[in-house]
């Protein structure tokens, strides 16, 4: 799952070697932390947060595929 995501997002971004995925898994989850530059943010969040809205039904539908429950959230770079 974790290759999947960093294929997509580096797909989108102008900086793709700054993309950065955290793996943390919990009590029946799996949290992964997109993070990218700031200026990369715009083009993996959308307008109206339809890209990252996009990106997440996609990794939920793999997810269910393997019986798994995931979350993804977005954290900017320093």
């Amino acid at each position: 799952m974790k290759k999947f995501l960093k294929f997509i997002v580096s797909s989108i971004v102008e900086n793709p070697k700054e993309v950065e995925i955290s793996e943390t898994e919990g009590e029946g989850i799996i949290e992964y932390s997109i993070k990218a530059k700031p200026d990369d943010l715009k083009y993996v969040i959308g307008k109206s947060g339809r890209t990252i809205n996009a990106i997440r039904t996609l990794a939920r539908i793999k997810a269910s595929k393997l019986q798994k429950r995931i979350n993804i959230n977005i954290n900017e770079q320093d």
